[in-house]
């Protein structure tokens, strides 16, 4: 099962727009919260180098397309994929959600909004996180990659801007990784505009064949503390593609 690159650039959209309709989708997760707004800081992580293998996992022959995304004019639509079952407990408790290429613990307070054969998408009060992994078509690097999701937020927010990095980063439970981190300003459905932030973080393998990534979509006034509840989360982050 491959990622191509209309699918990769399908899926950011089909993920801006989820972003843009949370309000509706996930109860107000981006609904920006009261207090001073906090300047973009973001903490890669331990020092990046050989994680832990994880066991290979077939993919699937089928490879889905994007024809169904959602529109800015529609809610995002739940797509059918692999449920998410009660976890065992663990560091972080909760819910494992398992898709063909990734898998996660999310702890209590976190709903999945999204999730299909190479994603899962998350929110919980104060951010929506992504989780994207699969084959690319043709070698991108994370670089590459992180530019191209730079172009695709301008396409869809012409005043998003690069307010960190691009910078080494903490793939957790990957290979190494760069990030990016961008502001803009988001519209909800009902026409609201608030400030808002993109926090891209992507890695490779397999000669830049197999694409690993981290998105998390949160506001200035919440970014610290959602990324404090992302970091308990990410080392849950099992990558099945990833050999270390």
């Amino acid at each position: 099962m491959r990622l191509s690159q209309p699918m990769l650039i399908g899926g950011v959209i089909a993920a801006l727009v989820l972003a843009g309709a949370v309000g509706v989708a996930a109860g107000g997760l981006l609904k920006p919260s009261p207090g001073p707004t906090i300047s973009p800081s973001f903490d890669p992580g331990p020092t990046v180098g050989p994680s832990p293998a994880t066991s290979e996992e077939p993919t699937t022959s089928e490879e889905p397309t994007t024809s169904d995304a959602p529109t800015a004019s529609e809610s995002p639509t739940v797509t059918e994929g692999p449920t998410a079952s009660p976890g065992s407990g663990g560091s972080t408790g909760g819910t494992t959600v398992d898709v063909n290429t990734v898998s996660v613990e999310l702890p209590d307070g976190w709903e999945v909004i999204l999730q299909d054969d190479f994603s899962i998408w998350a929110g919980t009060p104060g951010g929506v996180m992504g989780l994207i992994s699969g084959e690319l078509g043709e070698p991108l690097t994370a670089d590459a990659r992180l530019a191209i999701n730079g172009e695709d937020l301008a396409a869809a927010f012409p005043d998003a801007e690069l307010c960190l990095g691009p910078d080494d980063g903490y793939l957790p439970n990957g290979p190494a990784g760069r990030f990016a981190l961008y502001c803009y300003t988001g519209e909800t459905q009902s026409g609201e505009s608030y400030a808002a932030q993109a926090l891209f973080l992507d890695g490779t393998s397999n000669g830049d064949t197999i694409l690993y990534e981290v998105v998390l979509y949160t506001t200035p006034s919440s970014f610290s503390g959602f990324v404090d509840k992302y970091a308990i989360v990410r080392e849950s982050i099992v990558w099945k593609l990833y050999g270390g």
